[in-house]
C-alpha cells in the first residue's frame, strides 16, 4: 500500500481545511502557499481563457451570429491551452511546490524557510513561458495548424523536456514517497507523449492516417498517463487520496496498451483493439477502485460528523474538510468512477465504431476527464482557500456540461435525435463555470465546516 510515511494522518493538508488546529496553520506546510502567486495567477488566468473560448465556440455554434473567429481555428485554440496552458501550469507548479519547502511566501507573510527572492532569470524564464504559452493560443486562434503554431509548439516541447530534467534533477527527491510512484509515471508518460507531436512532421509523405495515429498516441499519453498519474500522485500527496500498490501497478501496465489501437488504425490491425481493451479494463479498474474508495472515504466522513476522530490510514478525514473542499473531492470521486467504468464499456471491441462515430459522447468524456476530474483535482489543491460563491458555480457549470454533452451523445448514439439546443444550453454552462472560476482566487481562510 503507497500511504504517507509511517501511516500518519498528515498534517501537510491546506490550512484552509485545518483551521481549528493553530499550530497547523502556523506550519509551513501547505502545498498551495508554496506555489509562488504569480504562478498561480497565471494558471488561473489560463483555466479563465479556456473556458471562455470553450464559451464563446459554443455561442458561435449556435448559427445566431456572425463568428468572431473561425471555429476550426477557435477549437484548436481552445484545447491547446486547456492541456499547454492551465494544467500544464498547475501541474509543474503543484509538482515541484510539493517537492520544495522553499518555495513561495510561508503562510506568515514572509518568505518560506530559507527562501531567497526569485533570480532575474529564473523570473525572465518564467515570464517567456507563459508569453510563448499565450502566443501559441494567438497563433492558433489565428491560423490554426500552420507555421508559427507548430513552431511554437515545438518550443513549447522543448519547454516540457527542461522542466521534466529539472524535476529528475532537482526536485524528485523532496515528493512524498506515497506520491513519488505516481509523479515519477507521469514524468514518463509526458515524456512518451512528447515524441507524437515530433512525429506529425512525416505526415506530408506518410498521409492523413499518420497524422491520425499520432494525434491519437499523444492523446491517449497525456490524458490517461500525465494528467491522470499527475493529478493522482499530488492528491495522494497531500493526504486526500488512498492508493494502494496494486493500483499503481494495474494502472501503469494498462496505459501502453491503450496506445496501440490509434498507432495502428490507419494499417488496420485487429488484434489492437482487444489489446488496447485490455488496457482499458486495467486502467479503467483502477480508476474504479480510486473512486469507490475516495467515495467511501468522504460518506463515511460524513457520518461520524467533526466530533469524531480523524480518519485513520493517512487520510485526512473529510469531515475536516470545508464543504467546497469536499464538493471538489467529490467531483474527483465521481469522475474516476465514471471514467474507469465508461472507459472499459467505451473501448470494448463491439462498440468502438459506434462510439468513435458519436461526437458528442466522445466530447462528454473528455470534459468529464478534464473537468469533472483534473480540473476539480487542481483546483482543489492549487485554490484551497475558495470559498462555495466560487466553487459551487464552477462545479455546476462543469457537470451541467459533463451530463449534457454525454446524454446528448447517448441519444446519438441509440439513433435519436436531440430536441434540446444543445449549444445554447453548453453556452450557458460554461458560462456559470466560468462565472465561479473568476472568484477562485482568494486571500485568507475560512473556518473550519463554513460552507461560504
Amino acid at each position: 500500500m503507497i500511504t504517507p510515511p509511517s501511516g500518519r494522518i498528515r498534517d501537510s493538508v491546506s490550512e484552509s481545511t485545518v483551521i481549528a488546529d493553530p499550530a497547523v496553520v502556523a506550519a509551513p506546510t501547505v502545498v498551495a502557499d508554496r506555489v509562488p502567486a504569480r504562478r498561480t495567477l497565471a494558471a488561473w488566468f489560463f483555466l479563465l481563457l479556456t473556458l471562455a473560448s470553450g464559451t464563446l465556440l459554443r455561442y458561435q455554434w449556435t448559427g445566431t451570429v456572425a463568428p468572431w473567429f473561425d471555429s476550426r481555428y477557435l477549437l484548436h485554440a481552445h484545447s491547446h491551452v486547456a492541456l499547454l496552458g492551465w494544467t500544464f501550469v498547475a501541474v509543474f507548479s503543484l509538482v515541484f511546490a510539493a517537492a520544495d519547502p522553499t518555495e513561495g511566501p510561508a503562510p506568515t507573510g514572509g518568505r518560506g524557510s530559507g527562501a531567497a527572492a526569485p533570480g532575474a532569470l529564473r523570473l525572465l524564464g518564467e515570464g517567456l513561458v507563459f508569453a510563448l504559452i499565450l502566443a501559441l493560443f494567438v497563433a492558433f486562434l489565428l491560423e490554426g495548424y500552420a507555421f508559427r503554431s507548430i513552431l511554437l509548439s515545438t518550443l513549447h516541447i522543448g519547454v516540457t523536456l527542461g522542466l521534466m530534467a529539472g524535476y529528475m534533477a532537482r526536485a524528485r527527491g523532496g515528493i512524498d514517497p506515497g506520491a513519488r510512484p505516481w509523479i515519477d509515471a507521469s514524468m514518463l508518460w509526458l515524456l512518451l507523449a512528447s515524441v507524437g507531436p515530433l512525429l506529425l512532421s512525416g505526415g506530408g509523405r506518410m498521409g492523413q492516417g499518420w497524422i491520425d495515429a499520432w494525434v491519437g498516441y499523444y492523446l491517449v499519453l497525456v490524458f490517461n498517463g500525465w494528467l491522470t498519474f499527475a493529478v493522482i500522485g499530488l492528491l495522494v500527496g497531500r493526504g486526500l487520496l488512498r492508493s494502494h500498490s496494486i493500483v499503481f501497478g494495474i494502472m501503469t501496465l494498462g496505459v501502453l496498451p491503450m496506445v496501440l489501437p490509434p498507432l495502428t488504425a490507419w494499417i488496420e490491425i485487429p488484434l489492437a483493439r482487444r489489446v488496447g481493451w485490455i488496457g482499458a479494463l486495467l486502467f479503467g479498474s483502477g480508476l474504479v477502485m480510486l473512486g469507490v474508495g475516495l467515495l467511501r472515504d468522504l460518506a463515511s466522513g460524513a457520518k461520524r460528523g467533526p466530533a469524531r476522530p480523524r480518519a485513520p490510514a493517512g487520510l485526512r478525514a473529510p469531515e475536516r474538510l470545508r464543504a467546497p473542499a469536499r464538493g471538489l473531492l467529490g467531483s474527483v470521486a465521481v469522475a474516476l468512477l465514471a471514467l474507469g467504468v465508461l472507459g472499459i464499456i467505451g473501448t470494448a471491441p463491439p462498440l468502438v465504431p459506434a462510439v468513435e462515430r458519436t461526437r458528442m459522447l466522445v466530447i462528454g468524456f473528455i470534459h468529464l476527464q478534464l473537468l469533472g476530474f483534473v480540473s476539480a483535482g487542481l483546483v482543489l489543491l492549487l485554490f484551497p482557500r475558495s470559498r462555495g460563491v466560487a466553487v459551487w458555480p464552477f462545479l455546476l457549470g462543469s457537470w451541467a456540461m459533463i451530463l449534457l454533452l454525454i446524454g446528448a451523445g447517448a441519444v446519438q448514439l441509440l439513433g435519436h435525435p436531440v430536441r434540446v439546443p444543445p449549444q445554447w444550453v453548453l453556452a450557458g454552462t460554461g458560462l456559470i463555470a466560468l462565472a465561479g472560476a473568476l472568484l477562485l482566487p482568494r486571500i485568507g481562510a475560512v473556518p473550519t465546516g463554513s460552507s461560504r
